[in-house]
C-alpha cells in the first residue's frame, strides 16, 4: 500500500470524528478534504532528498466572490493540486501555491549549491507560473483542519476542532507515514500547535539572522515560517526563504 493510500483510508476511517470535532457543521454541512503527497513517485525520488512538506491550517471552500456555498462535501484535495495546480493550463496558481513553490526551488538551489540572487532567479524566469508548478510534485501539503475554511480562518472553530483527539491523532499519524526532514509549518499558530501535538525533542532555538524558531520531533525538522499567502514581496520571501535553509543546512540539521 503506498503512503497516500494510507492517508487516504486514515482519514476515512476518522471523518464521522473530524466532521463531528467541526463546530461549524452544527449550522451547516461539511465534507473532508482528502490531502497527502501530491505526486509520491517524484516525492519519494532519490534526487527530492531531503524531503520537505507543509503543514498549513485548512483549505478555502469559498468561491471566486468570497461566498461559502451552502453545501460542502468530500473533495480530493490532493488530486486537485496534482491535475489543477502542478500542471500548465487556464487553472491560475494561487497565491500560497506561488509562495510555497519559490520555497522550494530555493531549498533545492541551496542544498546542491546552486542558489542566486532574486534578481537573479527572476530574470532567469523561474518566477513564472508554469516555471513554478513543477515544484508542487516535490511536496506533501497538510491542512490542521480537514474540513473546509474560510477566505480567513476562523480561529474560535480551528481551535475548537484541534481540541479533538480524532484531529491531533490524524496530523500525528500522517506525519508519520510520510516521514518528512522537514516540515514548515506555515504561521505561528501552526508551529505553536506542532510542538504540542509532536512534542520538542529538542530545545526550541533561533537559527540564523532571521532568528528562526524550530524543533526536532522523531527526526524531523520543524520550523516556524510565514504562511505562504502572507503580503509580503517576492524578494523578501525569497530571501528570507534562502536565509533559512543555509541557516540549517550549515547547522546539519537536515
Amino acid at each position: 500500500m503506498g503512503t497516500n493510500e494510507a492517508i487516504q483510508n486514515l482519514l476515512k476511517e476518522n471523518r464521522t470524528a473530524l466532521l463531528q470535532a467541526d463546530i461549524s457543521t452544527a449550522s451547516a454541512s461539511n465534507g473532508i478534504c482528502y490531502d497527502g503527497i501530491v505526486d509520491e513517485a517524484e516525492f519519494y525520488s532519490a534526487e527530492n532528498s531531503p524531503k520537505v512538506i507543509f503543514l498549513l491550517k485548512e483549505t478555502n471552500g469559498n468561491d471566486e466572490h468570497g461566498n461559502a456555498p451552502k453545501d460542502l462535501s468530500d473533495w480530493p484535495y490532493r488530486d486537485w493540486l496534482e491535475h489543477q495546480q502542478a500542471t500548465q493550463g487556464t487553472e491560475p496558481l494561487y497565491r500560497t501555491f506561488h509562495s510555497l513553490c519559490m520555497w522550494l526551488d530555493v531549498f533545492y538551489d541551496c542544498v546542491g549549491g546552486r542558489l542566486m540572487s532574486f534578481s537573479e532567479y527572476r530574470d532567469n524566469g523561474r518566477l513564472s507560473p508554469d516555471s513554478l508548478r513543477k515544484n508542487l510534485r516535490r511536496t506533501a501539503i497538510l491542512n490542521l483542519k480537514k474540513t473546509w475554511g474560510g477566505g480567513s480562518t476562523a480561529w474560535t472553530a480551528l481551535n475548537s476542532y484541534l481540541e479533538s483527539k480524532a484531529a491531533r491523532d490524524v496530523i500525528r499519524k500522517q506525519i508519520e507515514l510520510i516521514q518528512p526532514n522537514i516540515v514548515i509549518c506555515g504561521g505561528q499558530q501552526v508551529f505553536d500547535f506542532a510542538k504540542t501535538v509532536f512534542g520538542a525533542e529538542e530545545e526550541l532555538l533561533p537559527t540564523g539572522d532571521r532568528d528562526i524558531l524550530y524543533f526536532k520531533s522523531n527526526g524531523a525538522l520543524f520550523l516556524n515560517f510565514y504562511h505562504p499567502a502572507c503580503r509580503m514581496s517576492r524578494e523578501f520571501l525569497y530571501n528570507y526563504s534562502a536565509d533559512v535553509f543555509k541557516a540549517i543546512l550549515e547547522k546539519g540539521l537536515c
